[in-house]
């Protein structure tokens, strides 16, 4: 009796993602293209995409990024200049803490340009996560 539950579970799971699929396609969600770089950017806990034609797609704002203490730096945000520079993957790796810069972004049509200073001084993990026995991590 309980192989016949599992297999009519079974059948019902596979029924309803063949269903999930046709609704995805008739959405539109199975054109979008697999073949993307995505990069993670430690110094700015920052999940970036490089499109087609080499934009710069903010994915993911990490807990502890500079540009969550921003209001205004959404996932979906295309990064167009930092400092008056076309934005790279190699370029953002290059970036350090103690940095302030100038970042030309687009979305859904607007263009905005604010300062940011990417300290992670606030937003950081505390000293006590470091702490280990006999080290002078704590006073």
């Amino acid at each position: 009796m309980r192989y016949i539950y599992r297999v009519a579970l079974l059948l019902f799971a596979i029924i309803l993602l063949g269903l999930y699929g046709e609704s995805c396609a008739e959405n539109g969600y199975a054109e979008k293209s697999w073949d993307v770089r995505t990069e993670y950017i430690a110094v700015l806990d920052l999940t970036i995409w490089e499109n087609e034609d080499g934009e710069i797609q903010i994915t993911q704002i990490g807990r502890y990024s500079p540009f969550r203490r921003y209001s205004w730096f959404r996932a979906g945000d295309v990064i167009l200049s930092l400092d008056g520079r076309e934005p790279s993957i190699f370029f953002l790796n290059s970036l350090s803490n103690d940095q302030s810069l100038s970042v030309k972004f687009k979305r859904d049509g607007f263009v905005g340009e604010r300062e940011i200073s990417l300290e992670l001084s606030v937003y950081g993990l505390p000293p006590y996560i470091f702490y280990q026995e006999h080290s002078s991590a704590l006073p």
